[in-house]
């Protein structure tokens, strides 16, 4: 095993590509054998570009050098590698590289989630893994469930004080599940203190003492007030007589009650010796006793500590559960999470077979270079560790990375596996790229100076040590020049007090934040007004916009940065690692989801309207309050949207409420409007995605609502780039990480400090490195020390990232600020010698400093820096403005295109077949808008009055989805139906009408075997059964083709055009239930066809169902139905076993018609299914299928 150590600029990425070229030649292995794990899907996509371009200048340099021709430029490492070739070898070499080149594709470059997938599905049988497993990114709703069961078991065989603790301490499954995020790490953290059942004491217990207190306090009341009054030791300040009659007040409160309080009232503690004790006695005199202080004193410390143990017992009980719960319900539903893969793979080498499976891995990969190998964790260090690690093969694994970068472990990084890696490793197997390709030399100077300057920059000096780095001087050959001179390529802006708040002799956070960012918007300002005169360029180009980036820890201290640019007529755009789901768009898209979900509920209408996204000031919407139509009106276009939502997908509902309220225009109108679109475009895209595997109102809202509680942002959902326009970049420390830009500012140097006390504290162990996490031991403020040393290190390698960006200069910020000695930065510019790298010690010099005494110190490091530092005064009150820009042309390039593409690939539905709607949702019955209100004047029956429309049809299909039929009857059937009318904004006085109609419905006969919806149970039903099923290359001729000779199915294919399909074919069967062995679909219509019932008879029907095209959807609907019976069921026979198709036209079904009114059945023919099938799968029309390149 070798460890490369990369600092930031030495050309990491570089060096692993021709790691990679003289693998393939020196071991003269196939392109695909070499293993490459990087962190990033874009990652991998950059090291294939960078390979394949390398692999041809290669390819291209050897041949040169065989042919003895003039080549490419000098290339010292190609040279090199060239010169241990003969030009035998070299030739060979040459068209092996070439090849490669050709077959990138092959090249094994995997994220590690994506080599675990591989390993696991290539070697299903050696590592155990299912076959077919599905990868999941959101296991929340899992983790939920699990939660919730775990919860009702806790309070199954609680008492009533267990049960109110419970829900005080954590309100309900949700809060228990938040509480437990600080228990998870892969792998699991170890949990203390590590408790015995019998180290917990119980609430019954705790009751009987509360008794005692109250039977204490009845006997003892006089005797303690006689006491209070009389006792010439009771300091009489503390315990005057107006406290003390607070104090009885609250005990006697406390007393007639007869629950345990959980919550001490303040008075209480008056009664305890420990108050007593401390503020309760006179100096030089003993403390007041009694035995009634006694009892209380013990309450107390009984209700602390059963709280305190309690609290950790269930906490490590459940995460247990939670965990074990979450698996086996994966396992079961065969889905996978990332962390899953990485724990499959390392369980399945640490398991029986482990070894054989190394081995069948290694002999597949004798080589793995893994990068970004600082953002390890023990698991993965262990899978690599296990396959490649042996002694008689000592260098087939290369881990590559800068511990100095470590920056990610919010996201699951573990610095001390790559410690304990080190350790591993040796000295002997370490080796350090020490020369920055990327920065000026004075810029890296001034960052060894820094550096340099504290005894241990990074904490954790033995195994992140730092070795200054020496610079290449390639940047040097483009200088950036002001006015002709180089600037100082570190410099330090000082903010003065004078005109800003001040809190003990410092600057207070809120103004140093406000006048650095103004600062920092107006030094950039004066270099962008000089590049527009040529007296600011790099090399000799003018100084651009975008080639300023300035760096911040959070979105917060962007969003200053940007309303300073703002100011200054400085146009910005803002690059971050945050999740969209943190953002406030999200939180107000989910009020507008909320609302859209039950567009009857008004409060939930009025939040949504209050949303800036919508737009609504408070005098508009009490407006609502006294105009009815006005209410009445919004209500009806927010019932629209829900409708577009459940009948063809969420897009389709979003897409017109943004259309139809305007909020496109509104929102770009704001501040930073362009990147609160960009979020909401944004968020539309995750949720349209997330609607497919959550589908319906409530599913989706609870994603939502998961996503912005969940602390972990995926790489598709982190923020996306507003503008590639030439703008100023503000970005994330944690985003810049990778990346350079020719100036940096870093105004907020000095914010940042520790993150303060916590319940938990999270810490590793300092033998075995091992993760732990301390819930309330004995030893918990030493472990809190350990915290926040490795806080601090953390802190000190953002720093290190931040500083190391720049190309040519960097900017950064200083003062007497509240709060900054306890800084990263501090260490650097004050260190403290005797600080020993601990989280309190390394601030302490500095807060002793006057103002003018911590800028001498500076000027004093910058006079010693020989001009590559310099100190000068910030100008936060008159700064600079942007003067008007000259256009410049933009330079052109072709974009890359990174999209998944198909001939005409997409979701279909019957819907999409017949009207070329949007396929993502049920089929309602669907009028037009004027039918849907026409007023009738006669009918035979008031069911043929009931409304019509999409939304009406949508409810009745709600009402029979959530209805038991052998027991819907009585209350339960009203229950029912006065929630669905309510929902879908129906007049409540409907529900006697419906409840009726729904029996009718319910016990209608569908054929002359006295079938009826009453018979059938739940278990022999499936509602809304969602399918989707594999469609090839679809035409109206080759679906013509497959039913001619049907005339019944034939007319509803006339004047078809939807042209060329390909893709899935998506419905929702209202119905599927079996009855006597064989298996019917059913489907809902609300059509209103007259008002008589004469008009459902049958010819009428079959009017209906032509006028419709309904007998396509009949042909769609069964060969889902068929596919998914030959699937399921052995022995699977369609004769026998599909027993046909029930159209039930609601309005018309009546028991003493029986199936002669309001029911229409048809059975295809098998041949015909059987024909169709074949057509649907793409077999009927080759010639279609080589147009499309198919062979």
């Amino acid at each position: 095993m070798r460890l490369i150590e990369a600092s930031a600029g030495t050309g990491k990425t570089y060096n692993i590509v021709f790691l990679f070229l003289r693998t393939l030649l020196e071991r003269d292995l196939d392109i695909g054998r070499i293993l490459v794990v990087t962190f990033t899907n874009a990652a991998t996509e950059e090291l294939r570009g960078r390979l394949r371009e390398r692999l041809r200048e290669a390819a291209d340099h050897f041949a040169c050098k065989t042919a003895g021709t003039a080549g490419p430029a000098k290339d010292p490492l190609l040279d090199g590698l060239a010169g241990r070739l003969d030009p035998e070898r070299l030739a060979r070499a040459a068209w092996k590289l070439r090849d490669a080149a050709g077959r990138l594709d092959e090249a094994a470059i995997f994220t590690i989630h994506g080599f675990c997938m591989r390993m696991l599905q290539e070697f299903a049988f050696e590592s155990g893994a299912p076959f077919h497993p599905e990868l999941t990114t959101d296991e929340e709703e899992l983790r939920r469930q699990a939660a919730a069961d775990f919860w009702r078991r806790a309070l199954a065989g609680a008492g009533e004080t267990e049960t109110r603790w419970f829900l005080q301490t954590w309100n309900g499954p949700d809060g228990l599940l938040q509480s437990l995020q600080v228990l998870r790490g892969t792998p699991a953290p170890k949990i203390l203190p590590e408790l015995q059942p019998e180290d917990v004491p119980g609430f019954d217990e705790l009751d009987r003492m509360f008794r005692e207190v109250r039977r204490g306090w009845e006997r003892y009341r006089e005797d303690v007030v006689d006491l209070f009054r009389k006792s010439d030791a009771l300091n009489r300040r503390s315990y005057n007589s107006s406290v003390v009659q607070k104090a009885l007040d609250a005990m006697d409160a406390l007393a007639g009650q007869e629950e345990t309080p959980l919550d001490l009232p303040e008075g209480f503690y008056r009664f305890t010796p420990a108050m007593l004790e401390e503020k309760g006695t006179k100096a030089g005199r003993p403390t007041p006793s009694h035995p009634f202080f006694d009892l209380c004193g013990r309450f107390r410390d009984r209700l602390r500590e059963t709280s305190r143990l309690q609290r950790i017992r269930i906490l490590r009980d459940a995460s247990r559960f939670v965990e074990e719960e979450t698996a086996r319900r994966k396992e079961q539903e065969e889905l996978l999470s990332f962390d899953d893969l990485l724990n499959a793979l390392d369980k399945a080498l640490c398991g029986p077979g482990g070894a054989d499976l190394a081995r069948r891995i290694r002999d597949r990969f004798p080589v793995a270079l893994i990068d970004e190998f600082q953002d390890t964790d023990p698991v993965q260090y262990r899978i690599f560790q296990r396959i490649y690690d042996l002694p008689e093969n000592p260098e087939p694994l290369c881990l590559i990375g800068d511990p100095k970068q470590a920056i990610y472990s919010f996201r699951g990084a573990d610095i001390f596996a790559y410690m304990q890696a080190r350790r591993d490793a040796g000295a002997g197997s370490i080796y350090t790229m020490d020369t920055n390709w990327r920065s000026a030399s004075d810029l890296v100077e001034a960052v060894n100076l820094l550096f340099r300057r504290a005894p241990a920059p990074f904490v954790y000096d033995e195994d992140i040590p730092f070795h200054p780095v020496k610079s290449a001087g390639k940047t040097d050959a483009r200088p950036l020049l002001v006015d002709g001179t180089r600037p100082a390529a570190f410099r330090i802006r000082f903010l003065r007090s004078e005109g800003l708040k001040l809190n003990k002799g410092n600057i207070t956070k809120g103004d140093a934040y406000d006048a650095a960012a103004a600062d920092c918007a107006g030094e950039i300002a004066r270099l962008l007004n000089l590049a527009a005169e040529g007296r600011a360029r790099i090399g000799d180009a003018p100084l651009k916009t975008r080639d300023i980036a300035v760096l911040v820890r959070s979105h917060r201290e962007g969003d200053m940065v940007q309303k300073a640019l703002r100011k200054r007529g400085i146009a910005s755009v803002s690059l971050q690692r945050e999740s969209v789901f943190s953002s406030g768009e999200a939180e107000e898209m989910l009020a507008i989801l909320a609302a859209l979900a039950d567009p009857g509920d008004e409060g939930l209408l009025r939040a949504a309207l209050a949303t800036e996204m919508l737009g609504w000031d408070a005098p508009s919407i009490r407006r609502l309050d006294a105009d009815e139509a006005l209410l009445e009106s919004l209500q009806q276009r927010f019932f629209r949207y829900h409708d577009l939502w459940r009948r063809y997908g969420f897009l389709s509902g979003l897409l017109e409420l943004l259309k139809g309220e305007g909020v496109t225009g509104r929102v770009r109108s704001l501040p930073e409007g362009e990147r609160r679109l960009t979020n909401i475009l944004h968020l539309l895209e995750l949720l349209h995605a997330a609607s497919q595997t959550h589908p319906g109102t409530e599913k989706l809202l609870r994603w939502l609502q998961d996503k912005r509680a969940s602390h972990r942002a995926a790489e598709e959902e982190q923020l996306r780039l507003e503008s590639d326009e030439n703008l100023v970049q503000v970005v994330t420390i944690h985003r810049s990480k990778g990346l350079e830009y020719p100036v940096v500012f870093v105004p907020f140097p000095w914010s940042g400090g520790p993150s303060g006390d916590g319940d938990a504290v999270r810490f590793h162990d300092p033998e075995d490195l091992r993760l732990c996490v301390d819930l309330g031991s004995d030893d918990i403020e030493d472990h809190r020390a350990l915290q926040e040393r490795e806080d601090l290190a953390e802190r000190m390698r953002l720093l290190y990232v931040a500083l190391t960006r720049a190309k040519h200069l960097c900017v950064t910020t200083w003062g007497k600020i509240n709060e900054a000695s306890r800084s990263a930065m501090a260490r650097l510019l004050f260190p403290d010698p005797d600080g020993e790298g601990s989280a309190g010690g390394f601030g302490n010099r500095m807060d002793a400093l006057t103002e003018e005494a911590l800028r001498e110190e500076l000027a004093e490091l910058a006079k010693d820096s020989g001009g590559i530092i310099s100190l000068e005064d910030a100008h936060w009150e008159t700064p600079e403005r942007l003067k008007q820009q000259a256009a410049t042309a933009p330079s052109l390039a072709a974009r890359n295109f990174s999209r998944a593409w198909g001939p005409e690939w997409r979701i279909t539905s019957y819907t999409n077949l017949v009207s070329g709607a949007d396929p993502h949702g049920p089929d309602y019955d669907s009028v037009p808008a004027d039918a849907a209100e026409a007023p009738v004047e006669e009918a035979d029956d008031p069911v043929f009055l009931f409304p019509r429309g999409p939304r009406p049809g949508e409810c009745l299909h709600e009402i029979l989805e959530n209805l038991d039929f052998p027991a819907a009857a009585g209350r339960e059937l009203e229950a029912v139906v006065q929630d669905a009318l309510r929902r879908h904004g129906l007049d409540s006085t409907w529900t006697p009408t419906v409840v009726q109609w729904m029996e009718r419905v319910l016990d209608t006969p569908l054929n002359a075997d006295g079938l009826k919806l009453r018979g059938i149970e739940s278990r022999n039903r499936l509602d809304e059964l969602e399918f989707h099923y594999s469609l090839g290359l679809l035409t109206p001729d080759s679906l013509a083709e497959a039913v001619r000779g049907e005339p019944f199915y034939e007319r509803s294919l006339e004047g078809l055009g939807f042209g060329y399909l390909r893709g899935l074919m998506r419905g929702f069967i209202d119905l599927a239930f079996r009855s006597d062995g064989r298996y019917y679909i059913a489907d809902y219509k609300s059509n209103h066809l007259g008002n008589r019932v004469e008009d459902y008879a049958a010819d009428s029907l079959e009017r209906a169902m032509h006028a419709h095209r309904y007998p396509l959807q009949v042909l769609v609907y069964t060969v889902a139905l068929h596919r998914y019976l030959r699937a399921r069921l052995p022995g699977y026979d369609y004769d026998s076993h599909f027993g046909g198709v029930f159209y039930l036209f609601l309005r018309g079904m009546r028991p003493e018609t029986g199936p002669g009114a309001g029911v229409f059945f048809t059975k295809p023919r098998r041949d015909l299914v059987e024909r169709l099938d074949r057509t649907l799968q793409g077999e009927a029309d080759p010639l279609v299928k080589t147009a499309f390149g198919d062979t």
